[in-house]
């Protein structure tokens, strides 16, 4: 009888644990993943990792192989493309005297270690304008991220400028970036019925 008691306790101790595991799990799986944290900083792996885990919590129904496009932040000093651009219109229109100076960082966008930033824009500008013209079969996604949001923001929308209306539909847009920028950006996708999701990256 005594043997059979010792053998008894650490047999109801091993289920009484194996019930405690299962129910802190269950607490866990209930309570869903844990928020992301965006990077505080510009450093591009750690905003190309902060995307891709955003990009997968945000794959359900998409049964293709996502369109991801990213951003880097530029240098300070460094002028946006669309900076660059009005200030040529301004001084076109003001007939501003030619500078023989030579061209600044600010008015070209160049940057310091002889990359030239708008070169990048606009080449992933016309990456994602020509997948939007020739159109994304339905479920799949285009994810769009950078730690310059309003930047990435004004891509997206010239972007889709000539998007065909209603082209889009069955195909998510992911956006992930500042909230100032979301309505800008849900605004110029509308017409070309894709499925918008906008995620702050805070």
């Amino acid at each position: 009888m005594n043997k059979f008691l010792v053998l008894l306790v650490p047999a109801i101790a091993a289920i009484g644990l194996s019930a405690c595991n299962r129910g802190g799990e269950e607490t866990a799986a209930a309570a869903g993943p844990a928020p992301l944290t965006a990077p505080t900083g510009t450093d591009d792996a750690a905003w190309r990792d902060y995307l891709r885990q955003v990009v997968t919590r945000n794959m359900g129904g998409v049964t293709g192989s996502p369109y991801m496009y990213y951003l880097p932040a530029p240098p300070a000093g460094t002028a946006s493309p669309e900076d660059v651009a009005a200030n040529a219109e301004q001084g076109a229109d003001e007939g501003a005297a030619a500078d023989t100076t030579g061209p600044s960082i600010a008015s070209t966008g160049q940057v310091t270690d002889g990359t030239d930033y708008e070169s990048v824009y606009t080449r992933q500008l016309e990456n994602v304008r020509t997948v939007v013209q020739r159109t994304v079969p339905q479920g799949n996604m285009l994810a769009f991220g950078s730690p310059d949001s309003s930047r990435m923001a004004n891509l997206i929308v010239a972007a889709f400028q000539d998007a065909a209306p209603g082209s889009m539909n069955g195909v998510r847009l992911l956006f992930v970036g500042a909230a100032q920028d979301d309505e800008r950006v849900a605004a110029a996708v509308e017409p070309s019925g894709v499925d918008y999701v906008f995620v702050e990256a805070k």
